[in-house]
């Protein structure tokens, strides 16, 4: 433990309390699962294809609209001017609601790559073994796998750490990509937030 009026930290007290920390409050069942609820949350689930189902009737009414726009200029009918600003500005709005339909098809696809809860199971068992590893490289190796920072201010120690790692998504974002969770230990926050 940290003592208030100590100014340096022993690595070897520290990466104990870590990986107590890590053990006792990030790589439980309870964790996982809630991270997994939180992801669920995050990218959708059913709500994201309800989502993708209403971009996909709005792309289908703009691509009507300008077929029919298309067909006014064919007959001749309107100013060639205003038809070509109404077009660009029907096309503007095609190539938006595509792209928002992109982009909530790749967050379906990562949700879709995510592990079932019951399949968690198999991934904490392996975090959990390399972390409490006795060859301290391996242990070291297993904890930088998702642990982004260590902030040690006082007797509060603050974990940083990547939840989707823990949820062992098929294609990890690079770091930076999500927002980090945090636990803090000791002092008087005792708290998780993602």
């Amino acid at each position: 433990m940290v003592c208030p009026d100590q100014k340096h930290v022993g690595a070897d007290d520290l990466e104990r309390q870590v990986i107590a920390a890590v053990l006792e409050r990030i790589l439980t069942p309870e964790h996982v699962a809630s991270i997994w609820r939180e992801l669920q949350d995050r990218l959708g689930g059913a709500k994201l294809t309800e989502e993708i189902a209403e971009l996909n009737d709005r792309i289908t009414s703009a691509q009507r609209t300008l077929n029919r726009l298309l067909d006014v200029v064919e007959q001749g009918g309107l100013a060639a001017q205003a038809t070509a600003a109404r077009l660009a500005q029907r096309q503007a709005e095609l190539t938006d609601l595509t792209a928002q339909r992109v982009a909530k098809e790749q967050r379906q696809a990562a949700f879709a790559k995510a592990l079932a809860p019951e399949e968690l199971t198999a991934v904490l068992v392996a975090l959990r073994t390399g972390v409490t590893a006795d060859e301290a490289p391996v242990a070291r190796r297993a904890l930088k796998a998702f642990i982004e920072r260590v902030v040690v201010k006082g007797a509060e120690l603050r974990i940083d750490y990547r939840a989707e790692v823990l949820l062992a998504l098929g294609e990890v974002p690079p770091r930076g990509q999500w927002a980090c969770a945090s636990i803090n230990i000791g002092g008087t926050a005792n708290r998780r937030s993602l």
